[in-house]
């Protein structure tokens, strides 16, 4: 196994994180190792939890879009517009 040092430092105050889960899984024949990190600092870990869950909400909200391209006031008009052409 190699002997690799990994620097995972907070994206907002510079401290270096702590490790507070881990995990092996093997998927098909490689072993996958997965680790949770933390910011030493509750306080500072918050607001980067905040960050990223907007940062997640905006992008769903993008990939709904792209999925979507109509609103709900647009396409209701268009089913509107269909539903007179028939009559």
């Amino acid at each position: 196994m190699n002997n690799q040092t990994f620097s995972n430092v907070c994206i907002r105050c510079g401290k270096q994180r702590v490790i507070v889960d881990s995990s092996k899984e093997l998927v098909g024949t490689a072993m996958v190792t997965s680790t949770t990190s933390s910011c030493p600092d509750e306080e500072c870990q918050k607001i980067v939890d905040q960050l990223l869950l907007k940062e997640k909400t905006q992008r769903e909200r993008f990939q709904n879009m792209k999925k979507y391209p109509y609103n709900a006031n647009s396409s209701s008009s268009i089913a509107t517009a269909a539903t007179a052409k028939k009559n």
